[in-house]
């Protein structure tokens, strides 16, 4: 990737989120998550002007899901396949102006939490915003990487 990627806090053409999909992995905290998410999504699509792109791990909740969020602006419901919500760490990196994204293998935080779906964010983020993926071949986590937008990047 040539170019720079911005700031965590920078403007950015789309964020992606993760909707709380799964109530065997959140058991009673599921509803609770998913205000949560929710209070996140509305604060970055309202305030904050973000494009959201939020991706609903299961397809019985999919309709559920978009009427939640029927008539709020910049928010698309994505139809996807994940296990855990944390797309930070599984999904591509885009750079600023970038034509393409950076993908790398993903392996569940070192087999900890190893859930279906999760090494396939990455190409199903690329296919939805048409977005040509570099493949990595290493194993990363994207939230371990924070950039300042000029070249510095801080990790664990």
């Amino acid at each position: 990737m040539t170019a720079p990627i911005p700031a965590e806090w920078a403007p950015h053409r789309a964020m992606w989120v993760g909707w709380p999909s799964h109530a065997e992995y959140w058991f009673e905290a599921l509803e609770q998550a998913q205000d949560e998410v929710e209070g996140l999504v509305r604060a970055l699509a309202g305030p904050g002007r973000e494009q959201v792109r939020l991706m609903i791990g299961k397809a019985d909740i999919l309709a559920e899901v978009q009427a939640r969020f029927a008539g709020v602006e910049n928010v698309e419901v994505v139809a996807g396949t994940f296990g855990d919500i944390w797309l930070r760490d599984t999904g591509p990196i885009f750079g600023a102006g970038s034509k393409t994204a950076a993908a790398f293998r993903f392996n569940g935080w070192g087999g900890k939490y190893d859930m279906p779906g999760d090494d396939q964010v990455a190409g199903q983020i690329g296919d939805h915003s048409g977005t040509p993926l570099t493949w990595n071949d290493f194993v990363m986590e994207g939230g371990s990487l924070d950039h300042d937008g000029e070249g510095t990047v801080l990790t664990t």
